[in-house]
């Protein structure tokens, strides 16, 4: 998954492992997404403090997503697999936000009615052997889905929701692509 976004706030954690200290960042990002912004919550292995002298620098992030579906909730975390610089040279540089899945298939863990609303979560399969299951949510009146047993690419939307003192990471389904060039949103 690729997003060009701004780095607003790094926070460092750790935790223990096999009684051995585990020191990671978690770099709050923001990102345009089809008009509106976003948050997303990067964990990273490694940061390079520097970075942060200039609020409005863009960079380019490249990132997988874990997701899991334990007891109805859905898990997510994203993982920073690597970072670069948007040059300043260019007055206006080109930023893609290319986060779409490659299904092969699809399946229905559970409904919940939310304010009159179903709210579906499911898992997809990826046509990518060694990539793992993604598993995500959609509501059943998104007009921009068709039939997921019809489409191989969807469209996500990742994003990171403030909740008391952490971050809430999901991944819902925007929208499904039938178009194999798309690459993403071009703002």
């Amino acid at each position: 998954m690729t997003i060009t976004g701004t780095i607003n706030q790094v926070f460092p954690r750790f935790y223990y492992k096999e009684g051995k200290k585990i020191n990671y960042y978690e770099l709050l990002v923001s990102y345009n997404f089809y008009n509106g912004v976003n948050e997303i919550l990067l964990l990273a292995k490694d940061f390079d403090k520097r970075d942060l002298n200039n609020k409005e620098q863009l960079f380019v992030f490249e990132f997988d997503i874990a997701s899991k579906f334990v007891n109805d909730k859905l898990m997510t975390d994203f993982y920073l697999q690597s970072y670069k610089k948007v040059s300043n040279q260019n007055e206006n540089p080109l930023i893609v936000i290319r986060t779409y899945f490659e299904k092969s298939g699809f399946e229905v863990l559970n409904k919940q009615e939310v304010k009159k609303r179903v709210k579906v979560f499911g898992k997809f399969t990826s046509i990518h052997r060694n990539q793992p299951p993604l598993f995500c949510y959609f509501w059943e009146d998104n007009h921009f889905l068709v039939d997921l047993n019809k489409i191989s690419k969807i469209q996500l939307n990742c994003r990171s929701l403030p909740y008391k003192d952490k971050y809430i990471s999901n991944v819902e389904v925007w929208r499904t692509m039938e178009n194999d060039n798309f690459i993403g949103s071009i703002l």
